[in-house]
């Protein structure tokens, strides 16, 4: 590697209301390295990328490129001299194709017209260096989650970038994708661009970095060789100690009241004929990987979608209707996969997006009590453990994971009947999770019924005690934890054979 390295913060410091978002960090790269970049929430990851890609400036600090200091005035900046960043939040337009998206800010014209020939080439050309095949010209509406960040991915690459920032690339991704990924990343590093790589991820970390920076509240802990370090070295580096996940107690829910029954539901053209039981206390998981109707069911469930077939009953008197605001009344509620589209309202503070769901506890005869609004959500910003200056501070200015509690915080003792949570832990850190871990089991151990979804097999057996996998849109009988381990996780959600 060479001695110059091809990016550079020193000394760095950024101050929010409040808070003390980085000290004096330093950050070096050299090309063709991945470095990885991890903390907990809130330790400083988002915002030092930010400084890097021209998003935001230091309050102290310089950066360098290629050994010579710049000021990074926009994002437009920090491009032309060659730095891009895959965001995790998409930053892409859902009505344009794939190769409009791929190409949005650099139109290539020909005698004074875009030339959607040439954009399409390079669509091809940069979704090749990738290895997967996504038709240029589909809208990108129509593609998946998982599609759409792959062309995230390929309109950073299709710049010919030298420094890469990668923010949680694989969050919405199955497995199969995820190595595919991996294997492309390593490709681009060998071609000398060096890459950062933000991921709580610690398994894809030790498969795909050279190097790892650990930042825990603001503060560099350290940059090691991943040759010198372990998955338990980075964990205690990162919160200060070792996290212990406790293994939750094996229970028989046969004998417990049902509080959601699922009969014969098809919602085409992913689902066909699903039938489960939901039990009071129960935590179960819905195993699958992405596009086989795990996020559709539990949206049916929550009353977004009406199902082309089935029936779904609440027990103990409760009524199923598709209707949100209705099934919300019977104490059933959804956390969504997408937050920043369907969980926060970035702007408002804290307490008034908890507020959201609970008005009820919050309002004296039809009239907002902002006195009782601070009261309750004082309390529950403490239970969750969520970290904010203030109750007022907008929710766009928190991290990935506290933005995440936010939004489960909402519909806790709402959802008393059903709560259901998809990808309740994406984005989210090792310690963030075990508290996520301990929410949904102290809720659950209220009477609550739980459907979680997610694609971290592992995270499975630590918070549910019972599993369903679906395959080709049908549905495997439910098996308990004790009957799984990871590797038959895997095989069942791969297509091993169900029962």
């Amino acid at each position: 590697m060479t001695a110059i390295p091809a990016l550079e913060l020193k000394h760095i410091y950024k101050f929010y209301p409040g808070v003390t978002a980085l000290e004096q960090v330093d950050f070096a790269i050299q090309p063709g390295e991945i470095r990885a970049l991890v903390g907990k929430n809130g330790a400083g990851k988002s915002t030092l990328i930010r400084l890097a890609c021209g998003l935001e400036k230091p309050d102290q600090g310089t950066i360098a490129i290629r050994g010579k200091q710049v000021h990074l005035n926009s994002p437009a900046d920090a491009r032309n001299l060659g730095i891009e960043i895959v965001s995790q939040e998409l930053n892409l337009v859902p009505w344009m194709d794939v190769a409009e998206n791929i190409a949005l800010g650099r139109w290539i014209k020909r005698r004074g017209r875009i030339d959607y020939a040439e954009l399409r080439r390079r669509a091809v050309a940069a979704l090749a260096r990738l290895d997967v095949e996504i038709d240029p010209h589909m809208p990108l509406i129509r593609l998946s989650p998982a599609q759409q960040q792959l062309v995230e991915i390929a309109k950073a690459l299709s710049r010919e970038p030298s420094v890469l920032l990668l923010d949680e690339p694989t969050s919405s991704l199955p497995l199969t994708e995820v190595a595919i990924l991996l294997a492309t990343i390593k490709r681009i590093a060998s071609q000398g661009v060096a890459i950062i790589y933000v991921s709580h991820r610690l398994s894809e970390i030790a498969e795909i970095a050279d190097s790892v920076t650990v930042l825990r509240n603001g503060k560099l802990i350290g940059t090691s060789l991943l040759k010198d370090v372990n998955e338990q070295d980075i964990v205690a580096q990162m919160v200060g100690s070792d996290v212990v996940l406790h293994e939750i107690e094996t229970q028989n829910f046969a004998q417990q009241p049902v509080v959601l029954r699922v009969e014969d539901l098809s919602i085409l053209p992913r689902v066909e004929h699903v039938t489960f039981d939901l039990h009071q206390g129960e935590v179960l998981g819905l195993a699958g990987l992405l596009g086989t109707g795990r996020s559709e069911i539990l949206r049916t469930i929550a009353g977004f979608n009406r199902a082309e077939q089935g029936i779904i009953t609440l027990t103990s008197g409760g009524t199923h209707r598709a209707s949100v605001p209705h099934m919300i009344a019977q104490g059933v509620a959804l956390v969504a996969e997408n937050r920043r589209d369907e969980g926060i309202i970035p702007h408002l503070g804290i307490h008034e997006n908890v507020a959201m769901g609970r008005w009820k506890q919050v309002t004296r005869k039809g009239i907002i009590s902002w006195q009782l609004v601070r009261s309750v959500m004082a309390d529950l910003v403490q239970k969750l453990s969520i970290k904010t200056p203030t109750l007022e501070t907008p929710v766009m200015n928190l991290s990935g994971g506290n933005q995440q509690k936010v939004v489960i915080g909402r519909w806790l003792e709402v959802a008393d009947r059903v709560l259901l949570l998809d990808e309740p832990t994406r984005g989210v850190d090792v310690e963030a999770k075990s508290q996520i871990y301990t929410i949904i089991r102290r809720t659950a151990q209220r009477g609550a019924g739980i459907v979680v979804v997610t694609s971290e097999l592992e995270e499975l057996l630590w918070c549910c005690d019972s599993i369903i996998f679906l395959h080709n849109g049908k549905a495997s009988r439910k098996y308990t934890r004790s009957e799984l381990n990871v590797d038959r996780l895997n095989s069942l959600v791969n297509g091993g054979k169900l029962q």
